[in-house]
């Protein structure tokens, strides 16, 4: 069984480690966590607008994150209502992977991990 090192720094390291996984010559939940970490890293929450006391999000998370802040100035409660964006500077697309890809590549690890 192979050891995954902690660090993948090229598209190659990376296939090279799901071909390991999917020939079960390593762990297949430690190179989840790669592609699971490269897919994440894809997405960052941005600022949206400011909710009502009552007002429900826009959406369900993770698309969309309530976070209760004190307003400076007043010091009273304000309901800010952030949402997922994606970043089009992120490891995953320098690496040249796509959304899709990685979906797939995640999905077919953990079939096999569950196996």
């Amino acid at each position: 069984m192979y050891q995954i090192p902690n660090q993948l720094n090229t598209r190659a390291d990376h296939d090279r480690v799901h071909n390991l996984a999917k020939a079960g010559a390593c762990r297949c939940d430690q190179a989840l966590g790669h592609f699971k970490g490269l897919l994440n890293g894809h997405y960052q929450m941005q600022f949206d607008r400011v909710l009502g006391e009552s007002e429900p999000a826009d959406g369900d998370e993770p698309d969309y994150r309530v976070l209760t802040a004190e307003d400076e100035s007043t010091g009273e409660s304000v309901r800010e209502q952030y949402k997922r964006v994606e970043r089009t500077e992120s490891r995953m697309t320098r690496l040249g992977y796509t959304v899709a890809e990685l979906t797939d590549i995640i999905t077919e690890l953990e079939e096999i991990d569950n196996g």
